[in-house]
């Protein structure tokens, strides 16, 4: 996979990036992220962007893939809390935490002793275990999933299923999560790829940078003025509410949309089906990162930059993983215990949501695995039911 170019950024992130890359073995995409993510949780709940009757705002959840333990996941957030911790270390103190285990404890960890929603809403979440979270919401009756959901699409919490039910509102939630690739192979369910679960989370595949047998030497690096320009950036955009695109912005993103627009099959596809709303997110942090109050094209293309190379990241993680919907045909199948589904069955599985096209591309792609077609009599007529090898 083609490495992340730190001039696609300018203004903070590449100043931050040039000035950390040096003493790290972590990847310039590691840490771009995690800069990103850190920054769009400690501006809060104000600046948005709009698209149609919906309302973006800055909180991300992204999810750092090594190829191996090796792949210095943990350092990279290392540098990028440490530098935050210099810009404001209040809200690293009492927004940033670990833990995610249920929906019921996220939503407890927003309110108040006296159980009414807690001052500050913010809350960046860093799962170092990201494979222990993804195993919890596989327990019977945990709500994390939806919860979640919630959190990247509203910020208002839900939990019914209960007897004393919680609910938050405005919450401003942001996830970090570090796996290798084959943690994430074991612990990543269909489900939560046809779910829209996956799809919610920017996807960096990263690896070493370089090797520093000796370590860096990052305590000698001189923060101050960046320290000051993201402070300024901060609290210029907690006095921003809607962030409009500028004319020449409108312009590029015509072209950007028309080229999300075009559907791709299978996982990947899945994965990267709202692409278009995390364009915008990233787009508008690094006009806030400007201090401006408009998207300019200069913002968008980094936003798509830093989009491009999660997409990349999906189709090098996810890109020989099975079709959910595919992957569910096959286990009932083998459920069947060789009677097989006929057509009449498949399309019930699916809700009858599934068009003539789709089922034929589904039965041909499990005809090249080895299933098969045959031929069952009953009721005076036959009838063709698909079947395991």
């Amino acid at each position: 996979m083609k490495p992340l170019e730190i001039s696609e950024f300018k203004g903070p992130l590449e100043e931050f990036l040039r000035k950390t890359d040096p003493h790290t073995e972590a990847a310039p995409a590691s840490l771009a992220i995690q800069f990103m993510v850190a920054f769009g949780n400690c501006i809060g709940r104000l600046p948005y962007v709009a698209t149609e009757a919906d309302h973006h705002f800055g909180n991300l959840f992204a999810v750092v893939v090594g190829q191996s333990s090796k792949g210095r996941k943990g350092t990279s957030w290392g540098h990028v809390k440490r530098f935050f911790k210099l810009v404001d270390s209040t809200w690293v103190d009492e927004c940033v935490g670990s833990g995610l285990s249920s929906g019921e404890g996220l939503c407890a960890s927003l309110m108040a002793k006296e159980g009414c929603p807690a001052p500050d809403s913010r809350r960046l979440i860093v799962e170092s275990e990201f494979a222990g979270m993804l195993r919890r919401q596989e327990r019977e009756g945990n709500t994390l999933s939806a919860v979640v959901r919630n959190a990247w699409d509203t910020g208002d919490l839900n939990v019914l299923t209960r007897k004393d039910p919680i609910s938050v509102k405005g919450a401003h939630i942001s996830i970090l999560g570090h796996i290798t690739k084959v943690e994430l192979s074991q612990t990543f369910r269909a489900v939560q790829i046809a779910n829209g679960f996956g799809n919610r989370f920017l996807w960096v595949s990263v690896g070493r940078s370089k090797l520093l047998p000796r370590g860096g030497d990052i305590e000698s690096v001189d923060f101050s003025d960046l320290i000051y320009k993201v402070r300024r950036a901060l609290q210029f955009a907690r006095q921003v509410s809607k962030v409009e695109r500028s004319e020449e912005a409108l312009e590029m993103w015509d072209i950007i949309y028309r080229e999300q627009a075009i559907e791709k099959e299978g996982v990947v596809g899945l994965l990267i089906s709202r692409s278009e709303p995390q364009i915008l997110r990233l787009a508008m942090l690094f006009a806030l990162l400007d201090c401006s109050y408009m998207i300019e094209a200069k913002h968008l293309w980094a936003g798509y930059s830093l989009w491009k190379f999660c997409e990349d990241s999906v189709e090098d993680i996810f890109g020989g993983l099975i079709d959910p919907k595919i992957q569910r045909l096959m286990d009932e199948i083998k459920k069947s215990e060789q009677r097989g589904l006929s057509r009449s069955d498949i399309h019930k599985l699916f809700g009858n949501h599934l068009t003539c096209e789709k089922l034929e591309q589904m039965t041909e792609e499990l005809l090249g695995k080895g299933f098969r077609w045959i031929v069952v009599q009953g009721q005076g007529k036959s009838l063709q039911r698909l079947v395991s090898q």
